[in-house]
């Protein structure tokens, strides 16, 4: 009996040691995995990482046949960062440059489907034409099905190429965007700037604020547009242009009016209602 009892307990061990081996290498591979994700997380924000982020940047085109080159990124990719020699191109070639784009952000927040942006500066920047882009599905919405948060925007000096209007522009922008759940709220002061064989004077002021779940819709619109300026040159008006658009109450009952004048003289005055029934 001694000796049966001896070769049970000889013979137990055995028995666990399959189990106790899978566990352990299952916890030296979770522990190996974790260890690679944080080596891929700490290795991309090194120079030699983000210049592998970078070469895959420069390899994506989207749908539209938009092209975003980059030439460097400087600083944290998982906050704050500086992207250097920024290209956006068409099928015809760039259009537009930026040697310096400034972007505090949250990344990890893509993982909940929303572009978390705390600050984008674009110092500045030159739009040499519009792009031309492939149409897109006509069917598809209007507003992304992704939440975008940019809390704070500015746009320093835009130079304008004669391409777009006929003659050169220098524009600056500053304003705030917050878009969720195919709703937008929008804030933009943008206005053109005087300078050597370069007209100025267009201004534009605009406050969106369309809220549904606090069953709130206000716009807030005013653009000045003096002849021969940038607006002048996209509309063809050849006399100083001035529109205001307001609008106050819910998505149940608005109301708002348009006023425009050109030249001074009254073009339009529209009185806007909406009433929506069940």
């Amino acid at each position: 009996m001694a000796e049966e009892a001896d070769m049970a307990a000889e013979e137990a061990p055995a028995r666990r040691s399959p189990w106790r081996t899978a566990a352990k290498w299952t916890g030296l591979v979770l522990a190996g995995l974790l260890l690679l994700i944080v080596l891929v997380l700490v290795g991309i924000n090194t120079d030699p990482g983000r210049r592998i982020l970078v070469d895959q940047i420069n390899k994506l085109e989207t749908a539209s046949g938009l092209d975003i080159d980059i030439g460097r990124i400087e600083g944290s990719i998982y906050g704050e960062l500086t992207i250097h020699d920024l290209t956006l191109r068409d099928q015809r070639g760039a259009f537009f440059v930026a040697p310096v784009v400034e972007l505090d952000w949250s990344p990890f927040a893509y993982l909940r489907n929303h572009v978390d942006i705390q600050s984008l500066t674009v110092p500045q920047a030159r739009l040499m034409r519009l792009p031309e882009l492939r149409p897109g599905d006509p069917n598809a919405p209007l507003l992304p099905d992704i939440d975008i948060d940019i809390d704070r925007l500015r746009v320093g000096r835009l130079l304008i190429g004669p391409a777009v209007t006929g003659q050169r522009h220098l524009v600056t922008l500053a304003g705030n965007v917050h878009i969720a759940d195919g709703r937008a709220q929008i804030a933009a002061n943008a206005e053109t700037l005087r300078a050597t064989g370069m007209p100025g004077g267009d201004r534009l002021v605009l406050r969106l604020d369309a809220v549904p779940e606090a069953n709130r819709f206000d716009i807030d619109a005013r653009l000045q547009a003096p002849a021969g300026g940038f607006v002048a040159g996209l509309t063809g008006f050849e006399r100083p242009l001035a529109v205001a658009i307001d609008g106050r109450g819910d998505w149940e009952n608005w109301s708002g009016r348009a006023r425009a004048t050109v030249g001074g003289e009254a073009l339009a005055n529209l009185g806007i209602i909406g009433r929506y029934e069940a």
